[in-house]
């Protein structure tokens, strides 16, 4: 999609975006149906919203935060407030990871994981209300958190062979998020069956993708940008927790790559940029931002043996965004 501003008798052209829809007649496909049905496409402003991430972001959390505040209410094994609100977000955004690593194939080759691993207790003659203590445990703090083909012990649960090859195979994620936290998780802590399979009910109605958007491409569909946006909009900015849009991370991305290539070479500043900023420009014919810089093949080669030799530090690196963005430019 490509919008056009007036400025007087001068006209300006947005960068080109693709803005994408994944549909699939074996999925539910709501944030299409929810976005193009509520569409009227009686203005570019009308039909920019039905492809705007930002009022996908909108719905999804106007649904989601009540789901995420009745499970925080509904935590047993406590009265204190926020130690329940904590322990539920780490059960909601632990559920949203594991969409998008199911959607890898990641567990048992299975899409669907989650859902059958639900189906699987329900069916079972286990008693009533133990799916967090004796299922979700298992998969949250053995499988997800040992290497694959390492023995686990299962706790109480009968799982199925073909359950219980797919825990054993499951990816060591070696992370924070599968590691029991202290103060939460070894406090006792369940979550009634009744709101987890309402949760469930409600999440996996959406369809996840693990392609992260990108500069000139938008799928409108859970991604893990929206990972990052709902554990922004529940947990308070001031204690770190401030997502950075993929966007952002590009933007970043290019001008520390101009910067340093700028400070470590004697290739012309305007040249790079017009080769790291193509986007530029107004869109007219023989626009004369629309250019990939002026370089001399021997500055083509100095380019590249720097690229190909650059040494890139975060020293905060959190989930990897900017070292994946800098890969990406």
């Amino acid at each position: 999609m490509v919008t056009v501003t007036y400025s007087g008798t001068r006209r300006k052209f947005s960068t080109f975006r693709r803005y994408t829809f994944f549909v699939d007649p074996d999925l539910p496909n709501k944030t299409f149906v929810n976005q193009i049905g509520r569409a009227d496409f009686s203005s570019l402003d009308k039909i920019l919203e039905a492809f705007s991430l930002e009022a996908v972001s909108d719905a999804f959390y106007q649904e989601f935060k009540p789901k995420y505040d009745a499970i925080a209410d509904a935590v047993r094994g406590t009265k204190d407030a926020q130690l329940k609100q904590d322990f539920a977000l780490l059960f909601v955004i632990r559920t949203i990871f594991l969409g998008f690593v199911q959607k890898k194939g990641w567990l048992g080759d299975n899409p669907r994981f989650l859902q059958d691993f639900w189906r699987e207790y329900r069916d079972s003659n286990r008693p009533r209300n133990t799916f967090y203590k004796e299922w979700l445990e298992p998969l949250f703090f053995e499988a997800l958190n040992s290497p694959p083909g390492r023995k686990v012990a299962y706790g109480k649960a009968p799982f199925s062979a073909e359950t219980q090859a797919a825990l054993q195979m499951a990816p060591y994620l070696n992370g924070e998020l599968f590691k029991r936290k202290q103060g939460v998780d070894d406090q006792e802590l369940w979550i009634p069956d009744d709101l987890i399979g309402d949760f469930f009910d409600f999440l996996f109605q959406y369809n996840f993708t693990v392609e992260e958007n990108e500069l000139y491409d938008e799928e409108l569909e859970l991604n893990p940008e929206f990972l990052g946006i709902i554990f922004e909009r529940i947990t308070n900015m001031d204690q770190g927790a401030v997502y950075t849009p993929r966007v952002e991370v590009d933007l970043m991305c290019r001008l520390a790559l101009v910067q340093w290539l700028v400070q470590t070479t004697n290739l012309d500043k305007r040249d790079l940029y017009h080769l790291f900023f193509r986007e530029a420009g107004t869109g007219e014919e023989h626009d004369e931002y629309q250019k990939q810089g002026d370089f001399s093949p021997a500055e083509i080669r100095t380019l590249i043996e720097k690229l190909e030799s650059v040494t890139v530090c975060d020293p905060a690196a959190g989930s990897g965004a900017f070292e994946v963005g800098m890969l990406q430019v």
